[in-house]
């Protein structure tokens, strides 16, 4: 029996070994720190682009005659969602990336060209559990947000009612709420809406929490991975720049404005601020440097206020959407 369960030990330890390597070796085989971006290609159309920083490595997703816009991950690291407008049709599409094939178009609804209008506009999420992705999608001459089930159960839901443009929505960590940008009163503004409960789409702002109040463009907005802080762009002092609320807010948004802070200060343009998935980081688009890059701040910044970006991505032509690969 002693020499059974030692033979069986050093089984173990072997198999243990071999794991080990194996580990090791698809580790350093997969992707790392790799972002998708959607820069402008050399046809001047916007194409869906991966960067792995860690091996200084760029591959191109998509070739065809479409603008492609708003790459998203999936929790999983598996799948990205991004728009296509190809001609007057915008479409949703997910595509395996890595274990699987292909893309499938999940969503198409009528388009209206504009070249970087539409790129800023119109945008994807994911939900923290990676069955759901809000999207942007243009109805009768506008924005509305929606969101749609990946297991093909029932009709998207139209978040948003067509009274004005509503763009960018962000999960909150829980999958509980989005919080998008909105003008159905007046100016565009950050607005949070629970995704479950609401008579939709909504046709005014008095049924939803707004978080932010100011005579500016507010846009944008990003949830942190661990909940605390919500990061968007706001021109309130004549530029744009990131700023960043506490997202603790949300249950008493007349607070909001007072838990803002200022994270960037610049004469250049600093937008769409999105984080890292293990939120150390808030990365930017910024054209500081006379051509658009992507900057990263420390998330330490979002406690002390303004801090100094570093560049992390030269060279993107335009691209203002990033996500980071979990």
């Amino acid at each position: 029996m002693l020499q059974l369960w030692a033979r069986l030990a050093a089984f173990m330890i072997v198999f243990t070994t071999v794991l080990v390597g194996v580990a090791s070796l698809l580790g350093r085989a997969m992707p790392t720190d790799e972002i998708a971006l959607d820069p402008l290609s050399a046809n001047g159309r916007r194409d869906i682009t991966l960067l792995d920083l860690g091996r200084n490595l760029r591959h191109r997703l998509t070739y065809d005659a479409a603008d492609y816009f708003s790459p998203a991950w999936s929790p999983d690291g598996q799948q990205l969602a991004y728009i296509a407008i190809r001609e007057d049709k915008q479409s949703l599409v997910v595509r395996n990336v890595y274990g699987g094939c292909c893309a499938r178009t999940v969503f198409t609804t009528q388009a209206e060209t504009g070249g970087l209008t539409s790129a800023n506009l119109v945008s994807t999420a994911w939900s923290p559990n990676g069955e759901r992705i809000a999207f942007t999608a243009w109805q009768d001459g506008g924005q509305v947000v929606y969101i749609i089930n990946l297991n093909g159960e029932g009709d998207p839901v139209q978040l948003t009612a067509n009274i004005a443009n509503a763009i960018s929505p962000t999960w909150s960590p829980d999958g509980e709420m989005l919080a998008f940008s909105w003008s159905p009163a007046a100016n565009v503004e950050v607005f949070a809406a629970p995704v479950s409960g609401l008579e939709m789409p909504v046709q005014s702002d008095r049924f939803l929490e707004r978080l932010t109040a100011n005579p500016s463009y507010e846009s944008w907005p990003s949830w942190s991975p661990d909940g605390r802080y919500i990061a968007f762009t706001s021109d309130r002092d004549d530029n744009s720049e990131i700023y960043v609320l506490d997202a603790a807010c949300v249950t008493q948004p007349d607070d909001c404005e007072s838990t803002m802070r200022r994270l960037t200060q610049h004469m250049a343009r600093d937008i769409a601020p999105t984080w890292t998935p293990d939120g150390q980081y808030l990365l930017f688009a910024s054209n500081r440097g006379g051509e658009w890059a992507v900057y990263q701040l420390d998330a330490t910044c979002a406690d002390k206020g303004e801090c100094s970006p570093l560049p992390l991505i030269q060279d993107i032509d335009s691209s203002t959407h990033t996500s980071w690969r979990p």
